[in-house]
């Protein structure tokens, strides 16, 4: 009985072992494949690729920047609220801006806003083309969908993500500065000279490489479950579900990596 349950175990763990290795060298793959595309597209193709790639910017950008706004320019609030009520000096509120928002929470909130409004419909909208056979009439019709659906929206995503992690910025600090106005006991030119003073290069660099992995980890893996549909529409639910969960895992993972590396 030890042995057969061993053995059982032995055989979950390994199948898992290799579902996850093959999944990670499928992002992999079609992050290289992206890039490479959007590097040396034919210049027959580059039109209608960038007209997709610049409508997913569009798209992505009016989807989520609202709710990003609204969120960063919160939390700007309620930073300044609680230093100003907390017996700290003022000087450190650049410090917190710097390693609570700009370092950490601004590229990681804006993936996560965006993988749940934007990166879910890229899965959604794949299924449903694979399962009208579209993707199929592409390919007879000798278009490479690679080109013309995985690529434009991989890399239109990613470049989103990378806008909308400053926009974040911006109104987290924005909102930060109103305050300041309002509870009146903190120096507004002050408080942005805190803040100018932590924005080194290393720190852009941090925020700039934690927004294009998490752009490129989230579109890829939604690409990948949307691909990954193969029978009827009623996987599309799950399919989406798992591909949101495993773009929050691996956007978790790939920033901590990140700050791990850069900052520690």
């Amino acid at each position: 009985m030890a042995i057969g349950s061993n053995k059982g175990f032995l055989v979950f763990t390994g199948r898992h072992f290799i579902d996850g290795f093959n999944y990670l060298v499928d992002l992999t793959t079609m992050m290289f494949v992206s890039i490479k595309l959007f590097l040396v597209i034919e210049k027959g193709k580059k039109r209608v690729t960038n007209e997709i790639m610049y409508r997913k910017i569009y798209l992505s950008i009016r989807n989520t920047s609202g709710i990003i706004g609204l969120v960063s320019f919160i939390f700007g609030a309620l930073i300044v609220t609680q230093i100003s009520s907390l017996n700290v000096r003022m000087d450190v509120i650049g410090k917190i801006f710097e390693t609570v928002i700009i370092k950490e929470l601004g590229p990681l909130l804006t993936a996560i806003i965006v993988a749940g409004r934007s990166a879910t419909f890229i899965t959604t909208e794949i299924g449903a083309m694979k399962k009208t056979q579209e993707l199929s009439a592409f390919e007879g019709r000798g278009i490479d969908p690679d080109s013309f659906v995985m690529m434009p929206r991989v890399i239109g995503v990613t470049f989103s993500v990378i806008v909308l992690t400053f926009f974040f910025d911006i109104c987290c600090i924005g909102g930060g500065l109103v305050t300041t106005l309002i509870i009146g006991n903190i120096s507004t030119i002050f408080y942005l000279q805190s803040i100018l003073s932590q924005m080194t290069f290393l720190v852009i660099f941090g925020t700039i490489l934690k927004a294009v992995v998490s752009g490129l980890l989230l579109t890829c893996i939604s690409c990948r479950h949307g691909f990954a549909i193969k029978g009827s529409f009623v996987e599309l639910p799950p399919q989406v579900a798992k591909s949101f969960v495993n773009s929050l895992f691996f956007c978790f993972l790939g920033n901590f990596c990140i700050s791990y590396l850069l900052y520690l």
